[in-house]
């Protein structure tokens, strides 16, 4: 922001309460770190920043969590178990029909895998409610990154106003002062009435009243900018004007049917709404499904392979020792089981 200082002989009081006032405007650009903000590191600022954006971006990554969740319950499961061991003492060795005293050791190991063939599409209803909720939080991210830029957007704008009007606040002291020397001037060969110079006096006074609410104007504004942006260590900043010959007028080449029509695609309120709208409506068809399950339903079950590996060895009195092994793979299925529950 330029500031300018304008020295006038008027009396020597109104020359201190000039300097007082140019000190007063210029004494926060002294000792402090003053950096120049543009338009678009503004707007990058606010997004990368804003708390209530960086919120909503951990409740998408949590609806996303969730979705992930609804589609892995689809896949088929799988799980496996094991478990191994050692005896020692007398044991009954079914191979040599005795009690022998030793020491065995036993592997025992597991895999079960459950395929989900029939529940009602509740498993596909579940994925398609999570998908939907994802989607409507998405909407909602655009959303709320649309609104930071247009905060940013604004309170940039009005910064940019402030500095406009302080300068033209600048300009018309100037100018208010060269109209007071010259009336001065007037008063002194008896043009003009010593009045008007009184009331130019007054207009002088009023210029420098308006030099300093525009100058209060503009911290202001520039500190609420300052706060969006969440800016740390600076206490002051210029900002620098948009250039607005990179934007083409598309006002002439578009009616209102075409802006009509992508206003219906690109409003992320209005996806988000729609989003939201299927989410619950499939929420309802899961719980008619549910409904409908408690009437009559089926289930099919798979249970699980097992298998079991022994090694033993056994010591008797006997000087010979002998050493036995055994595995054994068992796969069981059981028929396909229907229950059917009476309509209450």
């Amino acid at each position: 922001m330029l500031m300018r200082t304008f020295a006038f002989p008027l009396t020597p009081m109104k020359n201190l309460l000039s300097i007082a006032l140019v000190i007063f405007i210029l004494q926060p650009l002294t000792g402090q770190q003053v950096i120049r903000l543009t338009f678009r590191e503004a707007v990058r600022t606010g997004i990368e920043k804003n708390v209530l954006l960086q919120q909503q971006r951990n409740q998408a990554g949590a609806t996303e969590a969730v979705r992930q969740s609804a589609l892995a319950q689809m896949a088929p499961s799988l799980a496996a178990y094991g478990s191994t061991g050692s005896f020692s003492g007398n044991s009954f060795n079914q191979q040599q029909g005795e009690v022998v005293n030793g020491r065995m050791s036993f592997v025992n190991g597991g895999i079960g895998t459950s395929i989900p063939l029939f529940s009602g599409l509740s498993q596909v209803n579940r994925f398609r409610q999570a998908s939907a909720e994802h989607l409507s939080q998405e909407h909602l991210v655009n959303m709320a990154r649309q609104e930071v830029i247009r905060m940013v957007a604004a309170q940039f704008l009005n910064c940019l106003l402030d500095q406009q009007l302080l300068r033209i606040d600048l300009q018309n002291l100037e100018i208010q002062k060269a109209q007071y020397e010259q009336v001065r001037g007037q008063v002194d060969v008896g043009a003009r009435a010593e009045a008007d110079l009184y009331n130019q006096e007054f207009q002088v006074r009023n210029a420098e009243l308006m030099i300093v609410r525009s100058s209060n104007r503009l911290k202001n504004d520039k500190a609420l900018l300052a706060q969006t942006l969440l800016l740390e260590g600076v206490r002051d900043f210029d900002l620098e004007e948009p250039s607005m010959e990179s934007i083409p007028d598309q006002s002439a080449s578009q009616n209102l049917e075409v802006l009509g029509a992508e206003a219906l695609t690109a409003r992320n309120d209005l996806q988000q709404a729609r989003a939201a709208q299927d989410a619950a409506r499939v929420a309802d068809s899961r719980i008619d499904v549910t409904r409908a399950l408690l009437r009559g339903g089926a289930s099919v079950s798979f249970p699980p392979s097992e298998g079991c590996v022994t090694r033993s060895r056994s010591a008797s009195t006997a000087p010979r020792k002998s050493w036995q092994t055994r595995a054994s793979v068992t796969p069981r299925r059981s028929p396909i089981s229907r229950c059917i529950r009476p309509s209450s």
